[in-house]
């Protein structure tokens, strides 16, 4: 992952004109995002309860209707 963000960061940096320690962070913070996001134990969009804690929200609020 590191090399991999170093590498990219280093591209971006020669395209763009930006410093490439700036570059190499933003995309090593673009990948962690993506990770805290995304993991599909641990993320936030794909944690197993938040799915059925939604549903039975949905439930009562039709129920009470």
């Amino acid at each position: 992952m590191g090399m991999m963000s170093s590498i990219s960061g280093m591209y971006i940096s020669y395209y763009q004109n930006v410093p490439s320690g700036a570059a190499i962070v933003l995309v090593v913070s673009g990948l962690f995002l993506l990770a805290l996001l995304l993991s599909p134990s641990q993320g936030i969009l794909t944690r197993p309860g938040i799915a059925n804690r939604s549903a039975k929200i949905l439930q009562q609020v039709k129920r009470r209707r």
